[in-house]
């Protein structure tokens, strides 16, 4: 049973349509059909069952006043003519017949099985005996039966004209059978039509088509709704699409200016024999473009971390508290040039669960900003706290600001906008929305021209307790778990990266 429904479930939706429509149609019309038969047969019994309780309450009536004996013989033939029924009987208390109509023989197996019926019913009742049907009325008297009462009439025409009203409907069904299966057919593929010229438009779209799309007649009906989901997802490609042609395009872009200069400096060493100091300082060129192209090729892969759909195997509970910590310290370092002071308001031991290296990623690229658009002897403020279910990080600083224009598109990829401080990458913001949305996070961003701008940051909360060995002192930061032999050579990698960028 299982393979059947199995192998139907595999078929055309045609011809499943097909089938159920046509079992539909056939359950209704036999559902008619029997209906019919049924009452039919038994208004017709019914009928009959009427006449035989009037004709033998009638006997009945008759009688009432008289002794049931042979002598009733008479008087019930008589005055009750036999052409108003096929059969009359009246028996006496001991079964006896005392009158009979002559149009119906009785036989003793007859009357025993009436006999039986009297016996058990003291109310009158109907039995049915092979091809009669009888009425049987028992007749008391103080309580003592003193005789029976049972007219009768055959019901073999009544069944031989069922059994052919039966064949007929029989027959009537299967000769529709076949316009019911073309019928059906022919209503499957008409409701099929909607969704077969939705399937030629869908297949007629390609990527030189991807601005089409499908019409949409009604979107309260099935095909609209799924045309309507069609469109969205068409907008979702689409928008991947124009992203992904902007990415290759701005990669290229940012490729070509370092591969460029590159090629320069070779032949430039190539076309004849340079001192010492220029082959240091070709070198040195080389050395940043090399530089800024292995900054570029290690965004794209954070990028493509975040997309990923396994990071979350990787993660393990982190101290955000000493993380925010630790970048507070390189922060603070990296602003010394401009006298930037680093404020930090950071709750102790609030636990997340993700990569360190990427959650310390996020904080620098924002700090990294923060650095780069603020003023000299300026403030910046990080304060960490507990939001439950969530931690809250807010990162404010108050340089230049962003313009309402470029703020909504600021978390784009090589987005950059206008401003008089040197040019970055146009990544490290995206780099960090990424990063932030790939550990269930959530970044938000507000800002006011030439007052500042604040960055806030929640993460889920993990709350289990921190092992001894997890816990840290706020008065004591230690080093980073980074590849670094010290802060400092981190804070000159950065410096010297943040310059080039530049």
């Amino acid at each position: 049973m299982i393979n059947i429904f199995d192998k139907f479930n595999h078929l055309p939706i045609r011809i499943k349509l097909t089938v159920w429509y046509t079992l539909s149609f056939m359950a209704v019309l036999a559902f008619s059909f029997v209906s019919f038969y049924l009452v039919t047969r038994n208004l017709l019994l019914s009928k009959i069952d009427d006449n035989l309780k009037a004709q033998a309450e009638e006997i009945v009536l008759l009688l009432k006043n008289q002794a049931i004996s042979p002598a009733t013989k008479d008087t019930v033939l008589q005055t009750f003519q036999v052409t108003k029924t096929n059969f009359v009987l009246v028996l006496n208390d001991q079964n006896e017949v005392v009158a009979q109509s002559q149009t119906f023989p009785v036989d003793n197996i007859l009357l025993t099985k009436l006999a039986s019926a009297i016996e058990n019913n003291t109310q009158p009742t109907f039995v049915t005996e092979d091809k009669n049907h009888f009425y049987v009325i028992p007749l008391y008297n103080n309580n003592t039966l003193v005789g029976t009462v049972i007219v009768g009439d055959s019901i073999e025409a009544i069944n031989q004209a069922f059994a052919v009203l039966l064949n007929t409907l029989i027959l009537i069904f299967l000769i529709f059978l076949l316009p019911l299966i073309l019928l059906s057919f022919i209503e499957a593929d008409i409701s099929l039509y909607p969704l077969r010229d939705l399937a030629l438009k869908m297949n007629a779209i390609n990527t030189k088509n991807l601005s089409d799309r499908v019409d949409i007649l009604n979107p309260k009906d099935e095909i609209g709704e799924v045309s309507t989901a069609f469109n969205k997802l068409l907008d979702r490609i689409q928008k991947g699409f124009v992203k992904e042609r902007q990415l290759i395009h701005d990669v290229s872009h940012q490729l070509k200016t370092p591969l460029t200069a590159m090629r320069s400096d070779i032949e430039i060493a190539l076309t004849k024999k340079r001192s010492a100091v220029i082959y240091y300082d070709i070198l040195k060129n080389l050395l940043v473009d090399t530089t800024r192209m292995a900054d570029l090729l290690k965004d794209m892969m954070n990028f493509a971390w975040a997309a990923s759909d396994d990071q979350e195997k990787n993660f393990q509970p982190q101290n955000i508290s000493t993380i925010l910590e630790e970048v507070a310290e390189i922060t603070q370092q990296l602003g010394f040039e401009k006298q930037i002071m680093v404020k930090t308001s950071i709750m102790p031991d609030l636990m997340v669960m993700g990569q360190r290296e990427k959650l310390l990623q996020i904080f620098i690229n924002i700090l990294e900003n923060a650095l780069k658009y603020s003023q000299d002897h300026g403030t910046i403020l990080i304060q960490v706290s507990e939001s439950m279910p969530f931690v809250k990080i807010i990162i404010k600083d108050n340089g230049i600001g962003i313009g309402k224009k470029d703020l909504p598109n600021i978390f784009e990829r090589f987005y950059r906008g206008k401003s008089n401080v040197g040019e970055g990458s146009g990544l490290g913001l995206s780099i960090a929305a990424a990063l932030v949305k790939a550990h269930r996070g959530t970044i938000e961003v507000t800002s006011q021209k030439h007052k500042g701008t604040t960055f806030v940051i929640s993460f889920p909360l993990f709350n289990q307790p921190l092992l001894p060995s997890q816990k840290t002192s706020s008065l004591k930061i230690p080093p980073l778990a980074l590849k670094r032999p010290h802060v400092r050579t981190f804070f000159k990698k950065q410096f010297t990266s943040l310059k080039m960028k530049q």
